[in-house]
C-alpha cells in the first residue's frame, strides 16, 4: 500500500468519533448567518480538543483521552442521494489529481529494474474520506447514531425558555415514531446540551445574563453554556477593533455546499465529459445491488429501474470532473474575532468535559449493571439444568439468536450498545470484552449482518488497545465479517469499510500479501471506481514485498488503469499506464508493450493531448516493432491516422510519419531479358501484359 500522512490509529479514531446533533431556532441561525455559516458550521473547526481530557469506566478506572475529535452535524441534515452522492466520489478522487503535481517518489532498485515510483496515492486517501463521510449508519450498529443534541436558541428570542421547550419535545417526538426516519439516536435518554446564542454587537448583555440563569435553574448548570460571538459589525475591519490584519479562516474546508447550490465550474476539458456522459447508467451499472436501506452507497438495485423515481437531488448528470464547491470566494466568519474564536474553544471543552463525559461515565454504569444482573440470572437458571439433566451440548451448538428477534432490550443489544459507547471514547479494552461476548452469543445462520459487524468491531477494538502489539491481530474474523457482508447480507458499503480499516492495520504489521487479498476482494465488476482504487493499492503492496515484485506491480497496475477508464476517470487511467511503462519496455515485451502504447495514444487523443498521442502511436511502428499481425497493424494505423489529421488543423509544423513513404514517379520495374523457349514453350514479349 502506498504512504498515508495519518497514523492507523488516528485514522480509525477519527472513522469512528462520536456523533452530535445540533437543533437551532430560527433566530439562532440568522445571527451565524452574518459569517454565512450555520451553527453546525460555526463550531466545526474547534471539534478536535486541543489536550487530554478524562472520565471513569465501571470499575473506576481513569481513562485518558487523546486527541478527542467530535463529528458535528446539523439536525435536519441527510445523507446525500446516489446522484450527489456517486459525483462526491467521483471528485474526491478527481480533484486530487488535478490540483497539483504528486513528487513523493521513492527509488526501487533490482537486478533488472531501477524506477522512480510515487509512494503516496491521495486520490485514494480523499476517495476513503469521503466514502467514510457519507456512508450510512446501519441497523446492526450505533457507532453512527447521535449520542448527544445541542439546542441553540439566541437571546434575541421573545421568550428563550419556551423555544427551548419546543425544540426539546421536537426531537422527543421525532425519536419517537414509528416507524423510525433519521436522524438516528444512540438510545432513548440521549445527552442533551442547552447553548443561548448572544450577539454582542446587537443584544443586550443583561438580558442575556438574566435568561440564562433561567436556564441554569431549569436545566442544570452543567447542561447550559452561554456563547457570546459577533463582536465585530459588518463592514468593520481588523484595524477597528485592533485586531491583526490577518484573520484565520478555519471554517474553508469544512464548510459542505447544499446541492441545492451547487455551481459547476467551467469545463476543463470537453472531452472529459463524454467519460461520464450518462451518470445514471453508471449507477445502474455500479449500485446493482439489493438492500432495505434506503442510501446512495446502498441502495443496490439489479432491476433497470429509473433512477428518478428513487432519487431527489437535481443535478447535471454530465460528469465533466469539475469540482462541486462554488467558483465565488465566500468569507466565513466575518464578524467573529479571536476572542470569539476563544469563546467557542472554552463552550467546545466545557461541554465534553462538564457534561458528554458525565453523561457516558453515567450510562457505561448502568449498562454494565445490566449486563451483570442478567448473566447472573442466567447462570442461576442454568444450574438446575447443570444437575438435573438436560443435554447441554445440544443446546449450546443450537442457534437461539434471529434478527428478527433482537429488540432494544436483548442482550445483545444491550453488549453491543454498550461496546460501540466504550469505543467511541476510546475504552477499547472494555470495548473488545464487550463485542466479544456478543460474538458468542449471536448467530451466523440466523442474525448474519449483527454477526458481522461485532466480528468487525472486535479485531478494531483489538488493534486499538495499548497491548496490541503483543497480540495476534485476529484476521480470521475480518476475513469473515468481510464475506458475510458482502455476500450473506449484500451490504457492500460495509465490507468496503472493513477492507479500508484492516488492510490500513494489516499495511502497519507489514503483512502486505493479507493485504493484497483483501483489496482482491472487492475489486469485482459492481464498482468500477472502488476497483481501480483496490487494484491499484494491491499493486503497492507487491513493492513492498522483500524483494519487491516489480511485475506483479505492472500487472494490476494496468488492470487498475483498465478499470479507472470504465469509471469515466481518464487522467488516472493515463497515469497508470505511464507508471508501468518503462517496466514493460525493459524486457521488451512487445505485445503488452503494443497494448499499453495503443491506450495511451487513444485516451491522450480523446483529452486533447496530441502530442502524448503521436509520442505512443509513433512507438507502435517502431522499425523493431513488426509483432502484429497486419490486421492489428491497420486497426493502429487508422487510430493514428486520426489523430494525424487533428494534429494537421492546428500545427503548422507536422510530425514525419513513421511509415514509408512511396513515390509512383520514381518506382522502376526490373523484368529479365529474352529468354529462349524450352521444350517448344513460348514466350511473349513483355508488351503484350498491362502493367
Amino acid at each position: 500500500m502506498a504512504q498515508t500522512k495519518k497514523s492507523v490509529s488516528e485514522f480509525i479514531q477519527d472513522a469512528f468519533c462520536p456523533m452530535i446533533a445540533v437543533l437551532c431556532s430560527y433566530d439562532a441561525e440568522t445571527i451565524c448567518r452574518k459569517n454565512n455559516l450555520t451553527f453546525a458550521e460555526l463550531i466545526q473547526p474547534f471539534c478536535r480538543l486541543p489536550s487530554e481530557v478524562a472520565y471513569r469506566d465501571p470499575s473506576n478506572n481513569l481513562i485518558i483521552l487523546k486527541n478527542l475529535r467530535l463529528e458535528i452535524k446539523d439536525y435536519n441534515s441527510l445523507p446525500p442521494q446516489n446522484t450527489l452522492a456517486k459525483k462526491l466520489l467521483n471528485d474526491a478522487v478527481f480533484n486530487v489529481l488535478t490540483n497539483g503535481s504528486i513528487n513523493n517518489e521513492h527509488e526501487i532498485d533490482t537486478e533488472q529494474y531501477q524506477l522512480q515510483i510515487k509512494n503516496t496515492t491521495p486520490w485514494f486517501d480523499s476517495w476513503r474520506d469521503c466514502f467514510l463521510r457519507i456512508a450510512y449508519n446501519g441497523d446492526h450498529e450505533f457507532l453512527k447514531n447521535y449520542l448527544a443534541c445541542i439546542m441553540v436558541v439566541s437571546t434575541s428570542h421573545l421568550d428563550p425558555l419556551d423555544a427551548f421547550a419546543k425544540l426539546v419535545q421536537q426531537q422527543i417526538q421525532q425519536q419517537q415514531q414509528i416507524p423510525a426516519k433519521l436522524p438516528k439516536w444512540f438510545m432513548t435518554n440521549i445527552y442533551k446540551y442547552f447553548v443561548l446564542l448572544h450577539d454582542v454587537t446587537e443584544g443586550e448583555e443583561s438580558k442575556a445574563i438574566s435568561v440564562f440563569g433561567d436556564l441554569k435553574q431549569q436545566y442544570g448548570a452543567g447542561n447550559c453554556h452561554l456563547l457570546q460571538i459577533n463582536s465585530k459589525r459588518p463592514g468593520q475591519t481588523n484595524n477597528d477593533i485592533n485586531e491583526g490584519p490577518n484573520m484565520p479562516d478555519p471554517w474553508r474546508i469544512y464548510v459542505k455546499q447544499s446541492s441545492l447550490s451547487i455551481q459547476q465550474q467551467s469545463k476543463k476539458d470537453n472531452s472529459l465529459s463524454d467519460s461520464l456522459s450518462n451518470l445514471t447508467e453508471l449507477i445502474d451499472q455500479e449500485l446493482n445491488l439489493n438492500t432495505s436501506i434506503t442510501h446512495p452507497l446502498g441502495s443496490f438495485d439489479t432491476s433497470n429501474n429509473d433512477l428518478s423515481s428513487t432519487t431527489t437531488t437535481t443535478i447535471d448528470e454530465g460528469y465533466d470532473g469539475s469540482s462541486i464547491t462554488s467558483t465565488s470566494t465566500i468569507i466565513h466568519g466575518a464578524c467573529l474575532t479571536l476572542s470569539d474564536h476563544d469563546r467557542i474553544h472554552v463552550f467546545m471543552n466545557e461541554f465534553v468535559t462538564k457534561g458528554l463525559l458525565l453523561w457516558v461515565e453515567t450510562n457505561l454504569k448502568t449498562f454494565n449493571e445490566q449486563i451483570t444482573s442478567r448473566r447472573g440470572l442466567t447462570k442461576l437458571f442454568a444450574m438446575p439444568k447443570k444437575f438435573f439433566g438436560g443435554n447441554t451440548s445440544t443446546i449450546k451448538n443450537q442457534p437461539i439468536i434471529s434478527s428478527t428477534n433482537l429488540t432494544n432490550d436483548s442482550m445483545e443489544i444491550v453488549l453491543r450498545r454498550t461496546a460501540d459507547l466504550a469505543f467511541l471514547f476510546q475504552h477499547y479494552e472494555l470495548a473488545y470484552t464487550n463485542y466479544y461476548a456478543a460474538k458468542r452469543d449471536l448467530s451466523r445462520d440466523q442474525a448474519p449482518t449483527f454477526y458481522a459487524g461485532v466480528l468487525e468491531m472486535c479485531c478494531l477494538a483489538n488493534f486499538m488497545q495499548d497491548s496490541s502489539a503483543s497480540k495476534a491481530y485476529p484476521i480470521q474474523y475480518m476475513d469473515e465479517a468481510i464475506e458475510i457482508y458482502a455476500v450473506v447480507s449484500r451490504l457492500p458499503i460495509f465490507a468496503t469499510r472493513c477492507v479500508l480499516m484492516s488492510t490500513e492495520i494489516l499495511k502497519s504489521k507489514e503483512a502486505y500479501d493479507q493485504a493484497v487479498q483483501q483489496f482482491l476482494k472487492l475489486s469485482q465488476e459492481d464498482s468500477d471506481l472502488r476497483g481501480a482504487l483496490f487494484l491499484e493499492q494491491a499493486s503497492h503492496c507487491f513493492l513492498n514485498y522483500r524483494p519487491p515484485f516489480i511485475r506483479k506491480y505492472a500487472f494490476y497496475m494496468v488492470i487498475a488503469g483498465h478499470r479507472y477508464l470504465k469509471a469515466g476517470q481518464r487522467l488516472h487511467a493515463l497515469r497508470c499506464y505511464n507508471d508501468v511503462l518503462k517496466i514493460y519496455g525493459k524486457p521488451n515485451w512487445s505485445l503488452a508493450l503494443d497494448h499499453i502504447n495503443f491506450t495511451l495514444g487513444k485516451q491522450s487523443a480523446l483529452l486533447h493531448q496530441t502530442n502524448d498521442a503521436m509520442k505512443s502511436f509513433n512507438a507502435l511502428f517502431a522499425p523493431n516493432n513488426n509483432i502484429q499481425n497486419a490486421q492489428q497493424q491497420i486497426i493502429f494505423f487508422k487510430e493514428y491516422l486520426t489523430i494525424f489529421n487533428q494534429l494537421t488543423s492546428s500545427n503548422t509544423v507536422l510530425p514525419e510519419l513513421p511509415v514509408p513513404l512511396i513515390d509512383n514517379t520514381t518506382i522502376k520495374i526490373l523484368l529479365a531479358g529474352h529468354q529462349q523457349p524450352r521444350m517448344g514453350g513460348y514466350v511473349s514479349n513483355c508488351n503484350d501484359f498491362d502493367f
